[in-house]
């Protein structure tokens, strides 16, 4: 559902939080569902290199027409960034 949510181009604030669930669901339950993770994270990464196809899971792309909208590019970097952050404040607080 997140993933046909991210392939209609919907608009800004519906995509933000859209986005905001999934990197919910990157950051908490990682462990418990590494394929769609997997899926989520690739989606992300070419999402934000500009890619025109955002192929995941069974090699459906997502859009092909043309690249993400910056803003969305922006969300995407966000996400990443953010993700990073929390895995390293993670990392220092356990060690």
């Amino acid at each position: 559902m997140l993933m046909k949510a991210l392939g209609e181009g919907l608009s800004f604030p519906i995509m933000l939080r859209t986005v905001r669930v999934i990197f919910l669901l990157l950051r908490y339950f990682f462990q418990q569902i590494p394929q769609e993770a997997e899926i989520f994270w690739r989606m992300l990464i070419k999402g934000s290199c500009n890619e025109t196809n955002l192929s995941v899971g069974e090699n459906k792309p997502l859009r092909t027409d043309s690249p993400p909208p910056l803003w969305l590019r922006a969300i995407f970097l966000e996400v990443l960034k953010a993700y990073v952050r929390f895995t390293c404040l993670d990392a220092e607080t356990e060690g």
